[in-house]
């Protein structure tokens, strides 16, 4: 299991969210620290592993979670959120 650490960009963006989208939010930090390598790299990125920046979107696709998989700390950063609505 990983811990979550959020970028100053992340949290900038995390204070203007919509509030009734924050236990999505959550919920999906929560799962993604379960294994954060089964979420979708950027399109630029090759499939190698080594790729470590992946996105997930929630609250019923109206937001996406970016972040950056620090394997050998056993952290995911939170590089950016965006949201709809």
């Amino acid at each position: 299991m990983y811990d979550w650490q959020f970028s100053e960009a992340a949290e900038a963006q995390l204070v203007r969210m919509p509030y009734e989208m924050i236990d999505d939010l959550v919920a999906v930090i929560a799962q993604a620290c379960i294994d954060p390598w089964n979420y979708q790299r950027r399109a630029e990125e090759s499939l190698n592993r080594h790729h470590a920046h992946r996105w997930v979107s929630f609250a019923d696709g109206r937001g996406r979670l970016w972040f950056l998989v620090r394997d050998g700390e056993g952290l995911l950063w939170v590089t950016e959120i965006e949201w709809q609505g």
